[in-house]
């Protein structure tokens, strides 16, 4: 059963992890850990595990625990990824009742984190809770939560849309007592097959029992399939509608880059293979095959088949390490099928 939370009171201390997983993110760490000093309710740790970064950001990184009280800093030596590096700097890091996961190129509104912990208090089905994400325009949705398609697809739920009187994201209160601040808690309370780990803050008792991210992904759709996993173990997820972040994204990996495009498909099909209960797995593998067949003759359209060809190909010889851990998942699966089925999108248009 969810454990019972306490309130974090405003100017009080949470007892929360901050881990940042950093390779090569030196210019946006400062921005990142000021933004992180001023929150109205300040976590208790924070640790910034460093992925084998470049001398300049660790010449960055000799600086921070000087500069920000609380910070510490684990050099690994060498790229382990986002998974497996979010998964070692929480085994490392003191005992905690929560884990904020944060991007560095992601700077948090002062009440974030406060308003995060509230959401988790007023349901304690939740295991994980996402923020608003907003661009560094102020005017542009990042993303309100990942969904997942019955076809093993994901997204970021308003990547990419505005909204009508926007104001710049720091000016709050007439911005939420508006038109734009209506619009944006509508778009919000679409209900987030999992956050988006760039600002997650997870019940780490949950992440813990579930295995936290799987170190195989190394990156993208970590999160989508944690996310599945804590659905299918019977917690639920959703985006706090007032708690907002300004994230620039794809800083170290670059949008739309062949490694961003290559894990990202790989990735979409071991989740499919290893969390889909079975009724839904022979139903919804028709769509998933059509699915794969759209997507390569998208990117060959683009002239980037092989990109796509190669992920997929990778995602066939990991299948037999997939089918075992679908196994291990499905045996220690609580949810039902109908709801695992009623927080997957099924329609043609996201």
């Amino acid at each position: 059963m969810p454990e019972a939370l306490q309130r974090a009171d405003k100017n009080d201390t949470a007892d929360v992890l901050v881990v940042i997983v950093s390779w090569n993110s030196g210019p946006w760490l400062s921005d990142c850990l000021q933004a992180l000093a001023a929150q109205s309710c300040r976590p208790r740790h924070t640790l910034i595990w460093d992925n084998g970064s470049d001398a300049a950001t660790l010449a960055v990184l000799d600086t921070l625990p000087q500069r920000f009280a609380g910070v510490q800093v684990h050099r690994s030596g060498r790229n382990h990824g986002f998974a497996a590096g979010n998964n070692l700097a929480v085994a490392a890091a003191p005992a905690s009742r929560f884990v904020l996961t944060l991007n560095a190129d992601v700077v948090l509104q002062p009440d974030c984190l406060q308003r995060m912990l509230d959401r988790l208090e007023r349901d304690p089905r939740l295991a994980a809770i996402g923020a608003v994400q907003v661009r560094p325009d102020g005017v542009t949705i990042d993303g309100l939560g990942d969904m997942l398609h019955a076809s093993g697809i994901g997204w970021r739920e308003g990547y990419g849309r505005s909204w009508q009187g926007a104001a710049p994201l720091g000016e709050r209160t007439a911005a939420d007592s508006g038109e734009r601040g209506a619009a944006l808690a509508s778009l919000a309370a679409l209900p987030a097959f999992s956050p988006c780990a760039a600002v997650a803050l997870y019940r780490r008792s949950a992440f813990e029992a579930v295995g936290g991210f799987d170190a195989d992904f190394f990156c993208y759709f970590e999160d989508v399939d944690l996310g599945y996993r804590l659905r299918l173990a019977g917690w639920q997820c959703a985006v706090a509608p007032d708690a907002r972040a300004t994230h620039v994204g794809s800083v170290s990996t670059g949008a739309g880059s062949d490694f961003a495009v290559y894990h990202g498909h790989r990735n979409l099909v071991w989740c499919f293979v290893q969390n889909t209960p079975a009724p839904l797995l022979w139903l919804t593998l028709p769509l998933h095959l059509a699915m794969t067949a759209c997507t390569l003759a998208l990117y060959a359209l683009r002239g980037r088949a092989g990109v796509v060809l190669r992920a997929k190909r990778d995602a066939l010889r990991g299948l037999p390490r997939a089918w075992r851990k679908r196994r291990a998942i499905q045996a220690q699966r609580r949810a039902g099928t109908a709801d695992i089925g009623t927080a997957l999108r099924w329609g043609l248009r996201r």
